[in-house]
């Protein structure tokens, strides 16, 4: 009798990039994807998980590094990390938000989850005119509970709050579903 997955994913163990870009506690933007050299390393990485049998990673779009003016991206490191994808056969879950977003905003910002939505009907939009098929694997918001209070209560990023750890997670949590 044959066994059949119901499994969306291409394999059971998965490669993983860190991909934050997130203000540090001094306010400085730490860019993980170029800071580790997975950006310039694409194609080597990925032909480095083939010996694992590894077909599944997650990666992450960098939000702030793509809207650095309200509602308007930039695709193109996306376009060329979904490009690499394709040519080894390497299917990617996408963070939408790893810890970071644009300087104008915060979790604790009246825009947040909208413009967060937008960013996700963009997202799906573009990935759609370059990957029609397919299933499409999103993480919104990585680590909710995390961020909330790392820039809530203990002021490692941006809100830089004590004390607002739940009002963090509430803004984060309603962009989530929004988006």
């Amino acid at each position: 009798m044959a066994v059949t997955s119901t499994s969306p994913f291409d394999s059971f163990w998965w490669g993983g990039y860190e991909c934050t870009d997130q203000l540090n506690a001094f306010g400085n933007r730490v860019d993980f994807l170029p800071l580790t050299g997975h950006l310039q390393r694409l194609d080597e990485d990925y032909t480095d998980l083939g010996p694992f049998n590894v077909k599944t990673v997650r990666e992450g779009i960098r939000w702030a590094m793509i809207e650095k003016t309200p509602y308007q991206y930039d695709w193109s490191t996306v376009k060329v990390m979904l490009q690499a994808g394709k040519r080894h056969g390497i299917q990617q879950v996408w963070d939408l938000c790893h810890f970071g977003y644009p300087d104008d905003l915060t979790p604790l910002h009246p825009m947040f989850a909208r413009r967060f939505a937008a960013l996700c009907r963009a997202f799906v939009d573009f990935y759609r005119s370059e990957r029609p098929e397919g299933t499409l694997i999103v993480t919104p918001i990585n680590e909710v509970s995390f961020m909330s209070w790392l820039g809530g209560d203990a002021r490692g990023t941006s809100p830089y709050c004590v004390g607002q750890g739940w009002e963090v997670k509430l803004g984060l949590m309603r962009a989530y579903i929004e988006g």
